[in-house]
């Protein structure tokens, strides 16, 4: 026979499982209807951390470009917005060729809020690539890490972080929707192997870095393409492999170098714009041949 006391605690569970329960159905509630659960902090998940890091650690090397061209009268002067990224430690920084394109002034803007004045370190219009540099001496953010291009594959995560619209220190996040597209630059030239994403590209992102799930750069974006009455647009970025060839040159000589020995290098459109592999040669030097000691 069931005494009191054993009566009372059977009573006593059922009614905590009914508040457990009811507690359960609570939590699902808030959950369904996208609000807060009462009293809980939000944690993100584990692929929300890996962004939230890749970002607070890269983002501090992404830079925000003003520039200004025209006449000295404001009328005349207008203002672009592009992004760039810390390329070394000397402070080099780079952009694309078209951000910086005519600009008679040009200011970076930190990620710190800290900003200074900047000057051409050299461009080349033919990849669209530019490097620039404080003009007075600054303690610049870390370098961006730099990753690898030609192992890239369709499908793999990409993260892109520049200033669309002027909004600064924006990230995007999408996928690599396709490799080796070709697409004309300023100058009516071609770069190969561009990297197609639908990481969200605006006006205001060129130059900015497009990274991978690791947080290093694999390439540099420079245009974003969308029919006309469409919202979707797509993202391009020129190669990391193929900036890690340009900017040493543009930082060391001013311009873009090919190799030649013996041999008169055809001009730099003749690579570029079919995308041929190498360096075209428009002659050959004749008699023996001289060997360096």
């Amino acid at each position: 026979m069931v005494n009191r006391s054993t009566c009372a605690a059977l009573f006593g569970v059922l009614g905590l499982l009914a508040i457990l329960s009811v507690q359960l159905q609570v939590s699902h509630t808030y959950a369904d209807t996208g609000q807060n659960v009462p009293d809980q902090r939000a944690v993100p998940l584990n692929t929300e951390q890996l962004i939230v890091q890749l970002f607070e650690k890269t983002s501090v090397s992404v830079v925000q470009i003003s520039t200004i061209s025209g006449g000295g009268e404001p009328s005349n002067s207008s203002i672009q917005i592009g992004s760039g990224f810390v390329w070394d430690a000397a402070g080099n920084i780079v952009t694309n060729e078209h951000v910086i394109n005519g600009a008679t002034t040009i200011w970076i803007w930190f990620a710190s809020g800290e900003s200074v004045e900047a000057e051409v370190v050299a461009a080349e219009s033919a990849y669209d690539l530019a490097v620039i540099h404080p003009k007075q001496p600054h303690t610049v953010p870390p370098p961006m890490p730099i990753g690898v291009s030609s192992g890239l594959k369709v499908g793999q995560f990409a993260f892109a972080i520049g200033s669309p619209f002027g909004l600064d220190q924006s990230l995007t996040m999408g996928v690599i929707g396709a490799l080796n597209r070709r697409l004309p630059t300023s100058n009516g030239h071609q770069v190969c192997n561009m990297i197609q994403t639908d990481a969200a590209t605006y006006p205001g992102n060129s130059g900015g870095p497009l990274l991978d799930s690791h947080g290093r750069l694999i390439g540099v974006n420079t245009i974003s393409y969308s029919i006309p009455g469409s919202q979707a647009a797509l993202g391009f970025a020129i190669p990391v492999d193929l900036v890690s060839r340009v900017i040493p040159d543009l930082i060391a000589v001013g311009r873009a170098t090919g190799a030649g020995i013996g041999k008169m290098p055809a001009d730099d459109a003749a690579p570029v714009e079919p995308c041929i592999p190498g360096v075209v040669s428009a002659s050959l030097k004749s008699g023996p041949l001289a060997v360096g000691k």
